[in-house]
């Protein structure tokens, strides 16, 4: 058991600095990171909220993600969806990890990561159904090695109703 610390830490460092690690296994972080559809966001125009997007991770996978964004590992990407302004996306605390040879905390997210998304939707955005899309581009680790950085498509429908509507914004925080 220890023997395979030591491999995983040699071989995350050697990622993290560019070095090429041949492939062992056939899973790869495409196949074990998936967006847990939620049911529409509901809010009105003129308004903001914070949406939440849930990933499921698969058994015996983690996700890295770096607490104040100095390491680049896990990034949300979304793309421009008119009316709508996204702000910064901050992820759900993990477990603090520091690798040996590092000034650096890591935080580790086994089976699910919880993404927050700022979100207002513009006076002039028209009511209506939106489909907003985006990638989480992350970086996954096993108990033996670290994978390179993989693209997540996700989707988070968006229903905009008119300023007088009275919509609750709703999020997914029951994951």
């Amino acid at each position: 058991m220890h023997a395979h610390l030591i491999v995983w830490v040699i071989t995350c460092l050697a990622q993290l600095f560019g070095a090429s690690v041949p492939e062992p296994s056939t899973s790869t972080p495409a196949t074990v990171v998936h967006q847990v559809r939620m049911p529409p966001v509901q809010i009105a125009l003129g308004e903001a909220t914070e949406i939440r997007i849930a990933f499921t991770i698969a058994a015996g996978y983690e996700v890295l993600t770096s607490p104040d964004d100095s390491v680049y590992l896990t990034r949300l990407e979304v793309a421009g969806a008119t009316g709508i302004t996204t702000g910064v996306a901050s992820f759900t605390q993990g477990q603090e990890v520091m690798f040996p040879g590092t000034d650096y905390e890591l935080q580790r997210h086994a089976h699910t990561l919880l993404v927050t998304l700022p979100i207002r939707i513009a006076d002039t955005a028209h009511d209506g159904p939106y489909r907003l899309r985006g990638t989480l581009h992350c970086q996954t680790i096993d108990a033996i090695r670290c994978y390179p950085v993989t693209a997540i498509p996700f989707i988070v429908d968006i229903a905009i109703g008119p300023a007088e509507c009275g919509c609750t914004p709703v999020s997914c925080s029951e994951v």
